[in-house]
């Protein structure tokens, strides 16, 4: 069993830290940090060397491939997130990258980065409900730099109000 099996079967701090490590499976993204890296970090993993991403004056254009895209990005904390979903559209339907759930709570968030096949087959025979609460799918609705990912994380109960304590 793989460890991004094992996160999703039986998760636990210590199957977590090991992902952490595998720099196979797993980079990092710091919310400061420069966005052309990132489909450097990508290509890291998925090993295509078609990936990458370059500044024209002050545009990032993503690269896979002979296909490019200009990446939207707004200049704000958003950035990250905005980049990361055009390297997932680039990447289309070969590749996609998803954030590490427990990763959250920080500045500095973990991603994988999986064929399209095999997050299919990991839903498959997993159910998409243990996938989705290990592993977050990007998409627009929900920024992983900018919103609170923790009252969207599936599986977890609202706490309630502060108020209700007192009752």
């Amino acid at each position: 069993m793989t460890l991004i099996e094992k996160l999703i079967v039986e998760p636990s701090e210590e199957t977590t830290e090991l992902l952490f490590e595998d720099e196979s499976l797993v980079f990092w993204v710091d919310w400061r940090e420069d966005d052309s890296v990132l489909a450097e970090y990508c290509d890291s993993i998925i090993k295509t060397n078609k990936l990458s991403s370059h500044w024209k004056g002050d545009e990032l254009i993503v690269q896979y491939g002979e296909i490019s895209k200009k990446v939207p990005l707004t200049l704000s904390g958003s950035d990250r997130h905005i980049t990361l979903l055009t390297i997932n559209e680039i990447l289309d339907p070969d590749y996609e990258v998803r954030m590490v759930w427990d990763s959250d709570g920080g500045d500095t968030l973990a991603f994988t980065i999986l064929s399209t096949h095999l997050w299919c087959e990991l839903e498959s025979k997993f159910g998409v409900q243990p996938v989705s609460k290990a592993f977050l799918r990007l998409t627009s609705d929900l920024n992983t730099f900018t919103d609170p990912l923790h009252k969207h994380r599936p599986g977890t109960k609202s706490k309630g109000k502060w108020w209700e304590f007192w009752k």
